[in-house]
């Protein structure tokens, strides 16, 4: 959301409405609609940077202030109501009263004042302050105003000091909070120590000393049961009541504290450039946030206590799971000073501020569907499950990701691995992963529990129950649900691929060569392909077709009956990574490091469309009922869309060869050609499109009947493009 032309000052979310008010030093005070992101009304006029704003209750009016002034607005005209002039220094914060009849500001003037917005005028003036008042809030019976030296709480109908608390403090204050039931009030200072009051005893309660520097902040659990405090010192202390019963360690000074909503961790940032999550009970870190290495601005967490969203100095804001701490989103990869960042009560929307700019992520609208938030080490492959509902990612963070393509969220963290991962596979009931130190890890894919550790090489291969890998010299065919190996055999050669046919019949290993046995007589072997160098990536097709590729970017097409080369695929300028034969809709993609994917046609050996582009090179894909998913160096996991949905009646049963259309007449005028063939079921057929909205003009269809070919056009006929 851009509007203003100067430093954002503050933000607040609306109570009633899908509405965020903005101030800023551009002298105004602004509202943004959080449905549409654009701007709803400006209120002008201000005399100075608005430095502090509030709502009144029923949303009516806001009130502003700005210079030694303070300003009434009408929210729904956007017309200035009143200005409230009187303090003879900058007006620090304003707030309405309970019953939304006055207006309390406070000022550098050392005094607090009261405005009646029916009069319009002043009504009284609160004097008792030696220094300048730098916050007020309204409690239930009492204004309570804070300066540096003290607080002092003001009976609300006689305008007199119901009491006044000394801070007791040497130096300058900090930080100060109120607890959540109103009771107490918390400082920090530079004199090393909190203080601690009761506003029902009017007294000091207790003085907490045992930092060693300046206390930079105070945070309350929200339970109001224990309070944290972040120190020079570089440390954060808990305490529960007057005794500290943790004491975290930072190697720089704690510069945020905030408490998880639940209460029972909390989260500290330092000048040591980490954010880290404690358990406060135990003092046990959690987690420390990789994303970090740079200064923290600001941290919020999300309602359900489930996201944290962190504002850094010099790299993009970001949202993390806590409980995968993996990154859901970013706020705004270009930005790289965010210096303030919330939720909205629901949860639904994040606010960031940047310099002038308020920015409002939601869900983004992506041509591609989903972007999974970064392993914190280099993504080397992904697999989806035999349903597709949900997909698992290796990295060399050591971990595998197991992730719900619904929701697009991390349903677990596998670990188990010494060393980085670099190849994963999910299978019905099991999931294999491969470290690059011939390590093999079987986690069970219902309760996601660690099953066994295997010694063998990165190149396995799964079908159904059953994985094929290689130790030493020999390839190991292994039952996973008994455990048991169920033969083996001998392979001295070095291997760079394996691989099950489609149906399981066959294995198929590559080196510079390749070979392939039968697996219900694995002793009847022969070699397809002999080469001078080695085999890179290898997929079996129906039809009998053996496709591979080496390190020069091009596709071979094997004949198996033929025992011959039979077609070449050339598009790639770099290596091919992984090649994925989809039998379902007879599709061939293709991975490469030149950052794209490429969607072939195996009857006319021409590429049908780049369908995936990432920033990095592509290094492992998967594909699911018309979803791609993809991972690259660039560190992201992305899915795309390949097939968008139209159906199209035929009164006989047959093979659509080849679609012909062209885009809207409102985009330049382009025609494309798309190639498909498989079985029509039920006499219709759900075909791929490009991602623009798209009119047929033609077909070339295929009777299974009469065994003749026909062009048949169809008028009018218009595909909507994905999202469209």
């Amino acid at each position: 959301m851009r509007g203003h032309s100067a430093q954002i000052t503050d933000l607040k979310f609306s109570r009633k409405r899908d509405v965020i008010y903005s101030i800023s030093s551009d002298r105004s005070l602004r509202s943004w609609d959080l449905r549409s992101g654009k701007l709803e009304r400006s209120f002008t006029g201000h005399s100075a940077d608005v430095t502090s704003m509030d709502l009144s209750k029923d949303e009516r009016f806001a009130a502003s202030t700005s210079g030694k002034n303070v300003y009434l607005w009408d929210m729904q005209s956007g017309r200035r109501v009143a200005q409230f002039t009187g303090h003879t220094s900058w007006v620090k914060g304003v707030v309405f009263s309970n019953d939304n009849q006055y207006l309390i500001s406070c000022s550098s003037d050392k005094t607090v004042k009261l405005w009646s917005i029916r009069a319009q005028k002043s009504v009284a003036t609160l004097r008792g302050h030696d220094d300048q008042v730098i916050a007020v809030r309204q409690m239930q019976n009492h204004v309570v105003s804070i300066s540096r030296k003290e607080a002092i709480a003001w009976n609300s109908s006689t305008q007199k000091p119901h009491y006044v608390t000394h801070t007791g403090h040497t130096a300058p204050v900090n930080t100060v909070v109120v607890s959540p039931d109103g009771k107490w009030i918390i400082s920090g200072s530079d004199d090393k120590t909190l203080r601690i009051w009761s506003t029902k005893t009017r007294k000091v309660y207790q003085v907490l000393p045992g930092h060693n520097s300046a206390v930079l902040k105070v945070a309350i659990s929200p339970k109001g049961q224990f309070m944290a405090s972040a120190s020079d010192d570089k440390t954060v202390r808990i305490w529960n009541k007057n005794k500290t019963i943790s004491v975290l360690w930072h190697k720089g000074p704690v510069t945020f504290v905030k408490f998880h909503p639940q209460g029972k961790s909390i989260v500290s940032a330092s000048a040591d450039k980490t954010t880290r999550l404690w358990n406060i009970i135990t003092g046990q870190e959690i987690s420390k946030f990789k994303e970090d290495q740079t200064l923290v601005n600001d941290i919020s967490f999300s309602p359900d206590g489930n996201t944290i969203a962190i504002a850094y100095k010099n790299k993009p804001a970001v949202l993390l799971n806590l409980g995968t701490e993996v990154p859901v989103a970013y706020i705004d990869r270009e930005n790289r000073n965010t210096r303030g960042i919330t939720y909205s009560p629901d949860g639904k929307y994040v606010v960031s501020a940047t310099k002038s700019i308020v920015r409002l992520w939601h869900t983004p609208q992506k041509k591609h569907i989903a972007f999974f938030g970064d392993h914190s080490g280099k993504v080397n492959s992904v697999s989806y499950s035999r349903d597709g509902k949900r997909f698992v990612s290796s990295s060399n963070d050591r971990t595998v990701k197991l992730w719900d393509v619904k929701s697009k969220k991390a349903i677990a963290s596998l670990r188990g691995h010494r060393h980085k991962l670099v190849r994963v596979k999910h299978t019905q009931n099991f999931i294999v992963g491969a470290s690059e130190r011939n390590q093999l890890c079987v986690w069970n894919a219902k309760n996601f529990s660690l099953r066994e550790t295997l010694t063998g090489e990165k190149n396995f291969a799964v079908y159904r129950d059953q994985l094929v890998y290689k130790h030493k010299a020999k390839i190991m065919i292994r039952d996973l649900k008994s455990g048991k190996v169920q033969y083996s055999i001998d392979y001295p050669e070095k291997l760079s691929v394996l691989r099950y046919s489609h149906d399981g019949n066959w294995l198929i290993a590559g080196s510079t060569n390749i070979k392939l046995w039968h697996l219900k007589t694995p002793r009847y072997s022969y070699v397809l392909y002999n080469g001078d160098s080695p085999i890179r990536t290898l997929v079996h097709t129906r039809g009998d077709k053996i496709i591979f590729s080496k390190n020069d970017g091009i596709i071979h097409v094997w004949d198996l009956k033929k025992r011959e080369e039979i077609q070449t695929f050339r598009g790639h300028k770099a290596a091919i990574t992984q090649l994925f034969y989809d039998g379902k809709f007879h599709a061939l993609f293709s991975a490469s490091q030149d950052n794209t994917v490429i969607w072939w046609d195996l009857v006319t050996s021409k590429k049908v469309s780049v369908v995936a582009q990432h920033r990095k090179g592509v290094l492992s894909i998967d594909h699911a009922d018309g979803v791609l998913l993809t991972a690259s160096l660039d560190k992201t996991i992305r899915l795309w869309q390949t097939l968008p949905i139209a159906k199209t009646q035929m009164k006989t049963p047959g093979w659509i060869l080849k679609i012909v259309a062209q885009t809207d007449e409102k985009i330049p005028a382009k025609s494309q050609e798309l190639l498909f063939r498989g079985s029509i079921p039920e006499r219709s057929l759900d075909y791929a499109i490009d991602n623009e909205p798209l009119h047929v003009i033609q077909y070339l269809y295929h009777s299974r009947v009469s065994d003749t070919f026909a062009i048949k056009s169809i008028p009018n006929f218009r595909l909507p493009g994905l999202g469209k």
